[in-house]
């Protein structure tokens, strides 16, 4: 799997990420805006780091509603959280 940094740490994606279920904090989701308006969602996936402890990567992304694009052409290199589990 693919290898991420964030923090100056690495770490190891064991599966490949997913829209997530949770809205976020502000008012952008895309149940909040209406046809044509930007709206925020997260993708999350699970990962490793070299000691084996394990992780949840999380993005924040922008799109537009009604002209989504595919989720693998957004930008993952652009971490916002990785949450120790």
């Amino acid at each position: 799997m693919e290898t991420i940094t964030f923090n100056n740490q690495s770490y190891t994606l064991t599966e490949m990420p997913v829209p997530s279920d949770r809205l976020l904090s502000y008012d952008k989701n895309y149940v909040d805006v209406e046809i044509g308006e930007e709206f925020d969602f997260e993708m999350t996936a699970p990962a490793i780091d070299a000691a084996g402890k394990t992780y949840e990567v999380r993005w924040i992304f922008s799109d537009i509603k009604g002209s989504e694009r595919a989720l693998d052409e957004f930008d993952y290199s652009q971490i916002d959280q990785v949450i120790e589990l």
